[in-house]
């Protein structure tokens, strides 16, 4: 029989309803009553959030190409000290 919950993995008796791991998930919810809110909260961004989340990353792309001119490697590093030490 299927797991009622995710619905991939066996259940372990043929009378049970969930497999293993959603059994653990299931003595998880009746020992912590607010599973559910703590789960939104942790991994549901709001529309504040997700506004936040957009200028972060508009940001950082810009930041990121700002930072991708200015990369001094070792060997460019290498060659303006090889090419001030000549002027």
């Amino acid at each position: 029989m299927v797991c009622y919950l995710c619905n991939k993995d066996a259940t372990e008796f043929y009378s049970d309803y969930f497999c293993i791991r959603c059994k653990k998930i299931q003595d998880i919810m009746k020992l912590y009553p607010n599973v559910l809110e703590t789960l939104e909260f942790c991994y549901i961004r709001n529309e504040k959030q997700v506004d936040n989340k957009k200028e972060l990353v508009i940001k950082k792309k810009l930041s990121f190409a700002d930072v991708l001119s200015g990369v001094k490697t070792r060997s460019k590093t290498k060659e303006l000290n090889d090419i001030e030490s000549v002027d």
